[in-house]
């Protein structure tokens, strides 16, 4: 990458597109470049040689590079499809496909997982320039389409490599700190705005993903957090439940207070490090 990143954070987004794509009936790779590198991507275009290529452009500073891989990639593999997507993409649509000269095909705006596969079926028709959030040198299609459930295209976490590489955890020894988090919190707000100003008049719905409780637990297989709280459970319950009335037939003082404090918080001290691990 041109520009290099604090957080690896994995590409959800773009492992929904994948999954999208996949459900349409494509054969689908997927190659993170916050993880691998240019020569990983050549290598990648030279064992698998797409018909199509796509980049989810997340950071407008990543522009620079995107545009010259595109031209890469038209070199290597001439009659290869090149798009581009993501927020950041799809604030300066025209100035990428002006950029490109030609290696960008088109531009995607809106959600990936709606108008993708649509744009996969009319490579190389007219019609691609008339589709929802589409934008080429030839013209610009209407306003982007929402996807109407988000659990309709789980993302295809299968398909990233090198998993272990994203940040998932706590920050050490910054999160010690506060600086680190008022900056962080600070460029939240900033781009915050940004993306405000940058849509206003283009009003969206609210929409909340809330996943079953029996597809949680399939899918991350809490067990050691459930036993967890079943030993947290029963050592509050049993003292609060029995130590009363052993209190009141010894006639024993302030041993209630004792007991709880002694016994029930090594217990608690254990939640963060048992959820730490899952």
């Amino acid at each position: 990458m041109y520009s290099e990143l604090y957080l690896r954070l994995e590409p959800i987004g773009l492992e929904r597109v994948a999954a999208s794509i996949r459900a349409a009936g494509h054969e689908v790779r997927l190659l993170d470049l916050q993880i691998f590198s240019h020569d990983d991507y050549r290598a990648e275009l030279a064992a698998f040689r797409p018909q199509a290529v796509g980049f989810s452009m997340n950071y407008l500073a990543n522009a620079p590079e995107i545009i010259d891989l595109a031209k890469e990639t038209k070199r290597l593999l001439p009659g290869c499809f090149f798009m581009i997507g993501g927020h950041s993409g799809s604030f300066i649509a025209d100035e990428l496909l002006e950029h490109g000269n030609g290696a960008i095909d088109c531009v995607v705006r809106g959600e990936g997982e709606v108008i993708a596969p649509r744009v996969l079926e009319a490579i190389g028709d007219p019609k691609l320039s008339t589709l929802p959030g589409v934008v080429t040198l030839s013209g610009r299609g209407p306003s982007p389409t929402l996807l109407e459930d988000l659990d309709t295209f789980l993302p295809a976490r299968d398909l990233t490599r090198k998993r272990h590489k994203y940040f998932i955890g706590v920050l050490d020894p910054w999160h010690r700190y506060g600086i680190p988090r008022i900056m962080a919190a600070a460029l939240g707000a900033v781009s915050l705005c940004g993306a405000e100003l940058a849509t206003r008049g283009e009003a969206r719905p609210v929409r909340r993903r809330r996943p079953p409780l029996v597809w949680l637990l399939r899918k991350y297989h809490p067990g050691s957090v459930l036993l967890l709280a079943v030993v947290m459970g029963i050592g509050l319950v049993v003292p609060t439940t029995f130590l009363p009335t052993f209190i009141k037939e010894l006639n024993l003082e302030h041993t209630g207070t004792f007991f709880l404090k002694r016994h029930c918080h090594p217990a608690v001290a254990l939640a963060p490090a048992a959820l730490h691990r899952f």
